[in-house]
């Protein structure tokens, strides 16, 4: 087989980070990986898929290789891009009629010989060996049917949408070969990719698409996975076009107008740090504030891709009028305030390793408090009292804590929202939650497919478009959920809406608790097994979860601020400790305070 060496680096398993951050560990060396240059004559056919599936990964090329091992009229017609599959575990093994191949893997070297033991009548001689003179000429051999079973690790859509799958999910992938030129080819297969694990790694990236939330303050995101190659910008543009997904549709606005497209060529061009992009007539209906709304988010989007600085709107050929300013940040910009947490009288913050008492803020001396909460401005604070089943608020200025607010049977810690609502439920759910603001009687929002489960934690993202909710079903298994907020037209929340069931992280069978760490990633108290200790996970939303960090007896609760270094975790005996390097640093002795909780 004809192949080119390539030295890459990857990690040896699926990123994680946004590609709008950086920093990290460095990543370790793969080995060198032979890449296929195409299929060599008179492979056989279990040889032959098994280097299609070495070639098809290869996306920088646009599967130009990858289509040189189909029929001509396949090769027209596959359309990788429809979808992915990704697999861990070993390489797997091609079966064609009694014959098994391993497909080498990781840069495991050159395709191995076929299985000693094959079936004979697996294979017909070349069509192009000669024959006797006095032979009748050779049948056409007939087409053959191969197979691949593979373990799911996840799966992306012809959107970019990311899926891990639970642990076991298999998928076997069909193949029909058939000769052309006397040579075998991939006549039938799925509009599908199989992609090993290391080379999802290396050869995808997360771009998330950023839409605004309904007050037009903040940015949202939705992560996209999507080959990296010099179509992502023209694919990230038309996705962002396309909207957000059903799950986060009315959770957020766009100030793109409806129906705007690119326009014929439907490319875009980046040119000396600036990607141009010739919309469709609708781009005109943006009114001016829209316009600069538009572009920030479109600038928002393609940052990631390298060398792009600076976006340009076109329309049938001239540059669209655009206003400078109104740039629009996320909220991974924004600094997070310290984490606040209570003793049996004062709310108290943490300071690197300091408590200070919170002035302004009466005495909980009494009421068996727990479970503080601040909102992001600072200005008001909400605590549980009574074991859990009252929600009491405060504003600054007041001094004094409010009657309950809200009263349930085992509160989830509150958490605010933008829109200064603070957000709790009992821990049976009923098929809502519950919102309540400063001033007004509490809401119940509508959460259907909660109900009959327990709840350990709801917490709001901040730039209040999504929550997550951590919950246990009756089987015990734990569930890390995403949803999307529904407002009125005066932000008091109505429904949510879940994303695709078990989206986020099917791997932990136990969850405890869930925090947001930013825009798209969360800290997960949990782990694999019903019966594992709890450990921390990260897991991006959209995206795939991390190993868990290493096992600290005793962890009772979480805590998240911006980035995987802002993370408290609290033990059984008071302690609250935050990562260290590989290990753990007390930054609070057990006694002193409890229940740790950052701005949100």
């Amino acid at each position: 087989m004809v192949g080119v060496l390539l030295g890459v680096v990857s990690c040896a398993s699926i990123p994680t980070d946004s590609a709008v951050t950086s920093g990290g560990p460095a990543l370790p060396e793969r080995p060198v990986r032979e890449l296929v240059a195409g299929p060599a004559a008179g492979v056989r056919p279990a040889e032959l898929v098994a280097a299609f599936l070495e070639a098809a990964p290869g996306a920088p090329d646009e599967y130009e290789v990858a289509r040189s091992f189909l029929t001509p009229e396949r090769a027209g017609q596959w359309r990788p891009e429809q979808g992915t599959v990704v697999y861990s575990g070993d390489a797997p093994a091609v079966r064609v009629s009694g014959e098994v191949i391993d497909v080498p893997g990781n840069g495991s070297g050159p395709v191995a010989g076929v299985d000693p033991e094959e079936s004979p009548a697996a294979e017909a001689p070349p069509a192009d060996t000669p024959a006797a003179a006095d032979s009748d000429p050779a049948p056409e051999p007939q087409p053959v049917s191969a197979s691949v079973r593979v373990e799911v690790a996840a799966t992306v859509d012809a959107d970019g949408r990311f899926v891990p799958a639970p642990t076991g999910q298999t998928q076997v992938v069909d193949f029909v070969l058939r000769r052309v030129g006397g040579q075998w080819r991939i006549d039938e297969l799925p509009d599908v990719v199989l992609v090993s694990e290391p080379d999802f790694a290396f050869q995808y990236r997360n771009y998330p698409l950023w839409f605004l939330d309904p007050a037009r303050e903040v940015l949202v995101p939705e992560s996209r996975w999507l080959p990296n190659t010099g179509a992502a910008v023209t694919r990230l543009v038309s996705e962002l076009l396309e909207g957000p997904s059903p799950w986060l549709a009315e959770a957020v606005v766009t100030a793109i107008p409806p129906g705007t497209q690119l326009a014929p060529p439907r490319s875009v061009i980046t040119e000396a740090g600036a990607a141009v992009l010739e919309l469709t007539g609708q781009a005109r209906e943006a009114s001016r504030d829209d316009r600069a709304l538009m572009r920030a988010q479109m600038l928002a989007t393609l940052q990631p891709v390298l060398g792009v600085r600076e976006v340009e709107l076109r329309v049938d050929g001239g540059e669209l009028d655009v206003p400078a300013g109104r740039a629009v940040p996320t909220v991974d910009e924004a600094t997070v305030a310290d984490p606040v947490l209570v003793d049996d009288s004062s709310v108290l913050r943490l300071r690197g390793t300091r408590l200070v008492p919170v002035e302004r803020v009466g005495s909980l001396a009494g009421l068996d408090a727990s479970n503080p909460a601040v909102s992001l401005d600072g200005m008001r604070f909400a605590v549980l009292t009574s074991q859990r089943s009252q929600l009491r608020l405060l504003e600054l200025g007041t001094g004094e804590w409010s009657e309950a607010r809200l009263t349930g049977f085992d509160l989830t810690p509150p958490s605010f929202d933008r829109r200064g609502f603070v957000w709790t439920t009992s821990a049976p759910s009923d098929g809502t939650v519950r919102a309540v603001a400063l001033s007004g009687d509490p809401v119940s929002v509508e959460a259907t497919w909660l109900a009959g489960r327990r709840i350990s934690t709801l917490r709001v993202s901040r730039d209040g478009a999504r929550v997550v909710v951590a919950s246990t079903d009756d089987d015990g298994l734990g569930h890390v959920d995403v949803a999307g907020v529904v407002r009125g037209g005066d932000g008091t929340p109505t429904r949510l809406v879940e994303a695709p069931s078990r989206s986020i992280a099917p791997q932990l069978e136990r969850v405890d608790e869930a925090v947001w760490i930013g825009s798209g990633e969360l800290a997960v108290l949990g782990g694999e097994q019903l019966t594992d200790a709890p450990r921390v996970h990260y897991v991006a939303v959209g995206g795939p979860r991390r190993p868990g960090r290493s096992e600290l007896p005793g962890m009772t609760g979480i805590a998240g601020g911006q980035g995987q270094r802002s993370v408290l975790v609290t033990l059984d005996d008071g302690r609250v400790l935050t990562p260290s390097g590989t290990t753990w640093a007390q930054v609070v002795a057990g006694g002193l305070a409890r229940d740790p909780a950052y701005p949100g």
